[in-house]
Protein backbone atom coordinates (compact mmCIF):
# COMPACT_ATOMS: atom_id res chain seq x y z
CA UNK A 1 0.00 0.00 0.00
CA UNK A 2 2.68 2.07 -0.42
CA UNK A 3 2.01 5.83 -0.84
CA UNK A 4 3.54 8.21 -3.62
CA UNK A 5 5.44 11.02 -2.05
CA UNK A 6 5.91 12.74 -6.10
CA UNK A 7 7.03 16.50 -6.17
CA UNK A 8 3.25 18.22 -6.35
CA UNK A 9 0.81 15.04 -4.57
CA UNK A 10 1.06 17.61 -1.48
CA UNK A 11 -2.09 16.03 0.19
CA UNK A 12 -1.92 12.96 2.29
CA UNK A 13 -6.15 12.73 2.15
CA UNK A 14 -8.54 14.37 0.87
CA UNK A 15 -11.68 14.21 2.46
CA UNK A 16 -15.23 14.38 0.90
CA UNK A 17 -18.71 14.18 2.93
CA UNK A 18 -20.93 15.94 5.98
CA UNK A 19 -20.96 18.30 7.45
CA UNK A 20 -22.55 18.27 10.96
CA UNK A 21 -22.74 19.44 14.53
CA UNK A 22 -23.32 17.02 17.10
CA UNK A 23 -25.70 18.43 20.15
CA UNK A 24 -24.25 16.05 23.00
CA UNK A 25 -26.60 14.97 25.52
CA UNK A 26 -25.75 12.63 28.12
CA UNK A 27 -28.70 10.75 28.93
CA UNK A 28 -30.49 7.81 27.68
CA UNK A 29 -33.56 9.25 25.54
CA UNK A 30 -35.64 7.29 27.54
CA UNK A 31 -34.30 8.77 30.79
CA UNK A 32 -34.85 11.94 30.14
CA UNK A 33 -38.77 11.76 31.15
CA UNK A 34 -40.13 14.23 28.52
CA UNK A 35 -43.38 16.16 29.07
CA UNK A 36 -45.51 16.92 25.93
CA UNK A 37 -46.10 20.69 26.23
CA UNK A 38 -44.09 20.87 29.33
CA UNK A 39 -40.27 21.45 30.77
CA UNK A 40 -37.86 19.11 30.73
CA UNK A 41 -34.12 18.82 32.13
CA UNK A 42 -31.59 16.94 30.98
CA UNK A 43 -28.26 17.80 32.81
CA UNK A 44 -25.02 19.17 30.84
CA UNK A 45 -25.79 19.21 26.87
CA UNK A 46 -22.77 20.21 24.58
CA UNK A 47 -22.06 21.30 21.10
CA UNK A 48 -19.68 19.82 18.99
CA UNK A 49 -18.21 20.04 15.65
CA UNK A 50 -18.48 16.63 13.91
CA UNK A 51 -18.99 14.97 10.64
CA UNK A 52 -16.51 13.98 8.53
CA UNK A 53 -13.92 16.72 9.30
CA UNK A 54 -13.82 14.89 12.17
CA UNK A 55 -11.39 12.45 10.23
CA UNK A 56 -9.28 15.57 8.62
CA UNK A 57 -9.09 17.29 11.86
CA UNK A 58 -8.03 13.85 13.26
CA UNK A 59 -5.03 13.23 10.34
CA UNK A 60 -4.11 17.03 10.70
CA UNK A 61 -3.22 16.38 14.76
CA UNK A 62 -1.43 13.91 14.20
CA UNK A 63 0.67 16.16 11.68
CA UNK A 64 -0.71 14.76 8.40
CA UNK A 65 -1.76 17.06 5.64
CA UNK A 66 -5.70 17.25 5.07
CA UNK A 67 -7.96 18.90 3.20
CA UNK A 68 -11.87 18.19 3.57
CA UNK A 69 -15.19 18.95 0.89
CA UNK A 70 -18.31 19.54 1.58
CA UNK A 71 -21.56 21.21 1.61
CA UNK A 72 -23.16 23.03 4.52
CA UNK A 73 -25.98 25.83 5.15
CA UNK A 74 -25.00 29.84 4.18
CA UNK A 75 -25.96 30.46 7.91
CA UNK A 76 -23.26 30.95 10.97
CA UNK A 77 -22.75 27.32 11.70
CA UNK A 78 -21.53 26.54 8.10
CA UNK A 79 -18.91 29.70 8.63
CA UNK A 80 -18.02 28.38 11.88
CA UNK A 81 -17.59 24.90 10.52
CA UNK A 82 -15.48 26.31 7.38
CA UNK A 83 -13.06 28.65 9.92
CA UNK A 84 -12.54 25.95 12.32
CA UNK A 85 -11.56 23.52 9.71
CA UNK A 86 -9.14 26.34 8.37
CA UNK A 87 -7.54 26.98 12.26
CA UNK A 88 -7.18 23.18 12.56
CA UNK A 89 -4.38 24.07 9.15
CA UNK A 90 -6.73 21.81 6.81
CA UNK A 91 -8.18 23.15 3.27
CA UNK A 92 -11.24 23.98 3.60
CA UNK A 93 -13.77 23.37 0.29
CA UNK A 94 -16.85 24.38 1.82
CA UNK A 95 -19.52 24.25 -1.01
CA UNK A 96 -21.92 26.89 1.12
CA UNK A 97 -26.48 26.56 0.33
CA UNK A 98 -28.49 28.97 0.52
CA UNK A 99 -31.65 26.49 0.94
CA UNK A 100 -30.75 24.38 3.26
CA UNK A 101 -29.14 24.41 7.27
CA UNK A 102 -26.10 23.24 8.21
CA UNK A 103 -26.83 19.78 9.05
CA UNK A 104 -27.11 18.77 13.19
CA UNK A 105 -26.84 15.50 15.00
CA UNK A 106 -28.45 15.08 18.30
CA UNK A 107 -26.56 12.06 19.92
CA UNK A 108 -27.79 10.61 23.24
CA UNK A 109 -24.48 9.12 25.14
CA UNK A 110 -26.05 6.85 27.41
CA UNK A 111 -23.98 5.47 30.86
CA UNK A 112 -22.27 2.51 29.07
CA UNK A 113 -21.17 5.09 26.22
CA UNK A 114 -23.74 3.81 23.75
CA UNK A 115 -24.86 6.27 21.44
CA UNK A 116 -27.97 7.28 19.78
CA UNK A 117 -29.04 9.63 16.84
CA UNK A 118 -31.75 11.71 15.86
CA UNK A 119 -30.20 13.19 12.51
CA UNK A 120 -31.36 16.51 10.37
CA UNK A 121 -28.80 16.48 7.13
CA UNK A 122 -29.86 19.67 6.10
CA UNK A 123 -27.48 20.81 3.44
CA UNK A 124 -25.51 17.69 3.25
CA UNK A 125 -27.68 15.59 0.88
CA UNK A 126 -27.38 18.12 -1.68
CA UNK A 127 -23.78 18.12 -2.80
CA UNK A 128 -23.36 18.12 -6.47
CA UNK A 129 -21.59 15.68 -8.21
CA UNK A 130 -20.32 19.13 -10.72
CA UNK A 131 -19.45 20.93 -6.99
CA UNK A 132 -17.08 17.93 -6.09
CA UNK A 133 -16.05 18.41 -10.04
CA UNK A 134 -14.83 21.60 -9.43
CA UNK A 135 -11.94 19.89 -7.17
CA UNK A 136 -10.87 17.48 -9.35
CA UNK A 137 -7.26 18.56 -9.46
CA UNK A 138 -7.21 19.13 -5.51
CA UNK A 139 -8.12 15.08 -5.31
CA UNK A 140 -5.74 13.98 -7.53
CA UNK A 141 -3.10 16.09 -5.86
CA UNK A 142 -3.68 13.62 -3.00
CA UNK A 143 -2.06 10.23 -1.83
CA UNK A 144 -5.85 8.87 -0.37
CA UNK A 145 -9.09 9.72 -0.63
CA UNK A 146 -11.68 9.02 2.33
CA UNK A 147 -15.17 8.62 1.77
CA UNK A 148 -18.42 7.30 4.07
CA UNK A 149 -21.43 5.12 4.04
CA UNK A 150 -22.97 7.97 5.69
CA UNK A 151 -22.84 9.92 2.76
CA UNK A 152 -24.49 7.71 0.33
CA UNK A 153 -27.99 7.92 1.68
CA UNK A 154 -30.01 10.41 -0.84
CA UNK A 155 -29.69 12.02 -3.69
CA UNK A 156 -27.91 14.17 -5.21
CA UNK A 157 -25.02 13.86 -2.67
CA UNK A 158 -24.78 9.94 -3.32
CA UNK A 159 -23.58 10.68 -7.08
CA UNK A 160 -21.20 13.35 -6.01
CA UNK A 161 -19.39 10.50 -3.59
CA UNK A 162 -18.90 8.69 -6.39
CA UNK A 163 -18.06 10.96 -8.30
CA UNK A 164 -15.36 11.93 -6.42
CA UNK A 165 -14.12 7.93 -5.79
CA UNK A 166 -13.99 7.66 -9.50
CA UNK A 167 -11.97 11.16 -10.29
CA UNK A 168 -9.60 9.43 -7.51
CA UNK A 169 -9.03 6.62 -8.89
CA UNK A 170 -8.87 8.01 -12.78
CA UNK A 171 -5.92 10.23 -11.10
CA UNK A 172 -3.53 7.18 -9.20
CA UNK A 173 -5.34 8.37 -6.02
CA UNK A 174 -6.10 5.50 -3.33
CA UNK A 175 -9.51 5.58 -2.00
CA UNK A 176 -10.64 4.71 1.99
CA UNK A 177 -14.27 3.32 2.30
CA UNK A 178 -15.81 3.08 5.50
CA UNK A 179 -19.13 2.12 5.09
CA UNK A 180 -20.60 3.80 8.20
CA UNK A 181 -23.70 1.39 9.53
CA UNK A 182 -25.01 -1.82 8.67
CA UNK A 183 -28.57 -0.49 8.07
CA UNK A 184 -27.14 1.44 5.33
CA UNK A 185 -25.56 -1.29 3.31
CA UNK A 186 -28.61 -3.48 3.59
CA UNK A 187 -30.66 -0.62 2.25
CA UNK A 188 -28.14 0.65 -0.18
CA UNK A 189 -26.72 -2.63 -1.08
CA UNK A 190 -25.88 -1.43 -5.40
CA UNK A 191 -24.09 1.50 -4.30
CA UNK A 192 -22.46 0.04 -1.42
CA UNK A 193 -21.18 -2.52 -3.85
CA UNK A 194 -19.78 -0.05 -6.40
CA UNK A 195 -17.89 1.67 -3.56
CA UNK A 196 -15.85 -1.71 -2.88
CA UNK A 197 -14.88 -2.38 -6.75
CA UNK A 198 -13.61 1.65 -6.41
CA UNK A 199 -12.03 1.35 -2.98
CA UNK A 200 -8.66 0.27 -2.27
CA UNK A 201 -8.71 0.04 1.63
CA UNK A 202 -12.09 -0.51 3.46
CA UNK A 203 -12.65 -0.29 7.40
CA UNK A 204 -16.11 -1.95 8.46
CA UNK A 205 -16.82 -3.16 11.81
CA UNK A 206 -17.82 -6.47 12.44
CA UNK A 207 -21.57 -5.98 11.83
CA UNK A 208 -21.43 -3.58 8.23
CA UNK A 209 -19.13 -6.39 7.57
CA UNK A 210 -21.24 -9.27 7.65
CA UNK A 211 -23.89 -7.37 5.99
CA UNK A 212 -21.35 -6.51 3.16
CA UNK A 213 -20.67 -10.08 2.94
CA UNK A 214 -23.55 -11.91 3.74
CA UNK A 215 -21.53 -13.80 6.11
CA UNK A 216 -22.12 -14.36 9.82
CA UNK A 217 -18.33 -16.04 10.61
CA UNK A 218 -15.03 -14.01 10.26
CA UNK A 219 -13.71 -16.49 8.44
CA UNK A 220 -15.78 -16.44 5.57
CA UNK A 221 -16.21 -12.52 5.87
CA UNK A 222 -12.59 -12.27 5.22
CA UNK A 223 -12.17 -14.66 2.80
CA UNK A 224 -14.67 -12.80 0.91
CA UNK A 225 -13.39 -9.35 1.55
CA UNK A 226 -9.82 -10.37 0.78
CA UNK A 227 -10.48 -11.19 -2.57
CA UNK A 228 -12.12 -7.83 -3.73
CA UNK A 229 -9.82 -4.93 -1.42
CA UNK A 230 -6.39 -4.70 -1.26
CA UNK A 231 -6.32 -3.94 2.43
CA UNK A 232 -9.12 -4.68 5.03
CA UNK A 233 -9.04 -3.15 8.18
CA UNK A 234 -11.87 -4.76 10.15
CA UNK A 235 -12.32 -2.81 13.03
CA UNK A 236 -13.90 -5.00 16.51
CA UNK A 237 -14.38 -2.79 19.32
CA UNK A 238 -12.19 -3.74 22.54
CA UNK A 239 -10.58 -6.51 20.79
CA UNK A 240 -8.80 -4.16 18.66
CA UNK A 241 -8.88 -5.21 14.70
CA UNK A 242 -8.14 -7.12 11.97
CA UNK A 243 -5.68 -6.27 9.17
CA UNK A 244 -5.56 -8.60 6.02
CA UNK A 245 -3.87 -8.14 2.68
CA UNK A 246 -3.18 -10.22 -0.01
CA UNK A 247 0.26 -11.43 1.42
CA UNK A 248 -0.42 -10.53 5.26
CA UNK A 249 -3.25 -10.95 7.90
CA UNK A 250 -2.86 -10.22 11.43
CA UNK A 251 -4.76 -8.62 14.61
CA UNK A 252 -3.84 -6.06 16.38
CA UNK A 253 -5.11 -6.14 20.17
CA UNK A 254 -6.87 -3.49 21.57
CA UNK A 255 -6.11 -1.16 24.37
CA UNK A 256 -8.36 -1.01 27.52
CA UNK A 257 -9.78 2.07 28.60
CA UNK A 258 -13.51 3.40 30.12
CA UNK A 259 -15.09 3.81 27.54
CA UNK A 260 -17.72 7.56 28.20
CA UNK A 261 -18.84 8.28 24.88
CA UNK A 262 -17.99 5.83 21.45
CA UNK A 263 -19.06 8.97 19.31
CA UNK A 264 -16.03 9.66 16.62
CA UNK A 265 -14.17 6.35 17.65
CA UNK A 266 -14.48 5.06 14.09
CA UNK A 267 -13.53 8.29 12.57
CA UNK A 268 -10.33 8.19 14.75
CA UNK A 269 -9.67 4.82 13.77
CA UNK A 270 -9.62 5.91 10.09
CA UNK A 271 -7.63 8.66 10.59
CA UNK A 272 -4.84 7.53 11.94
CA UNK A 273 -4.82 4.42 9.78
CA UNK A 274 -4.41 7.14 6.73
CA UNK A 275 -1.49 8.39 8.64
CA UNK A 276 0.11 5.86 8.94
CA UNK A 277 -0.64 4.35 5.21
CA UNK A 278 0.39 7.91 3.77
CA UNK A 279 3.53 8.29 5.81
CA UNK A 280 4.45 4.26 4.69
CA UNK A 281 4.45 3.08 8.32
CA UNK A 282 4.62 -0.75 8.79
CA UNK A 283 1.14 -1.99 8.79
CA UNK A 284 1.53 -3.28 12.31
CA UNK A 285 2.50 0.50 13.32
CA UNK A 286 -0.47 2.16 11.50
CA UNK A 287 -2.70 -0.78 13.16
CA UNK A 288 -1.58 0.15 17.09
CA UNK A 289 -1.68 3.89 15.93
CA UNK A 290 -5.39 3.54 14.77
CA UNK A 291 -6.21 1.37 17.94
CA UNK A 292 -4.54 3.85 20.56
CA UNK A 293 -6.43 6.62 18.31
CA UNK A 294 -9.71 5.61 18.52
CA UNK A 295 -9.36 3.91 22.30
CA UNK A 296 -8.25 7.47 23.61
CA UNK A 297 -10.65 9.18 22.00
CA UNK A 298 -14.02 7.36 23.81
CA UNK A 299 -12.39 8.21 27.07
CA UNK A 300 -14.15 11.91 26.89
CA UNK A 301 -17.19 13.34 25.88
CA UNK A 302 -16.96 14.33 22.20
CA UNK A 303 -15.99 13.11 18.63
CA UNK A 304 -13.08 14.92 18.73
CA UNK A 305 -11.32 14.12 22.06
CA UNK A 306 -8.30 14.09 20.48
CA UNK A 307 -4.91 13.41 22.41
CA UNK A 308 -3.16 16.23 23.09
CA UNK A 309 0.33 17.13 20.71
CA UNK A 310 2.28 16.05 23.69
CA UNK A 311 0.47 13.05 24.70
CA UNK A 312 0.47 12.44 20.46
CA UNK A 313 4.28 13.08 20.37
CA UNK A 314 5.13 10.94 23.52
CA UNK A 315 3.01 8.27 21.71
CA UNK A 316 5.18 8.01 18.53
CA UNK A 317 8.43 7.79 20.45
CA UNK A 318 6.73 4.61 21.74
CA UNK A 319 6.15 3.42 18.15
CA UNK A 320 9.62 3.65 17.19
CA UNK A 321 11.28 1.80 20.13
Amino acid sequence: MSSRHVRGWHMDCTVVGDIFFDVMVGRDPSELGLVRGGTSYSGPITIELGGMGNVAVGLSRLGGKAQFIGKAGNDVLGSFYKNNLIDEGIGAKVVFDKSHSTGIIITFVDKKGERSFLISRGANDFLLPEEVEQYESDITRSNYLFISGYSLVNHPQREAILKAAEIAKSGGVKVIFDPGAHNLVRQKRTVFEKLINLCDVITPNLEEARALTNYDQIGDIVKHLSKRVPLVALKMDKEGCMIITPNKRFKCQGNKVNCVDSSGAGDAFVSALTYGLSKDLPLETSARLANWYASYNIKKLGPRAFPSKDEIRNYFSTLAT
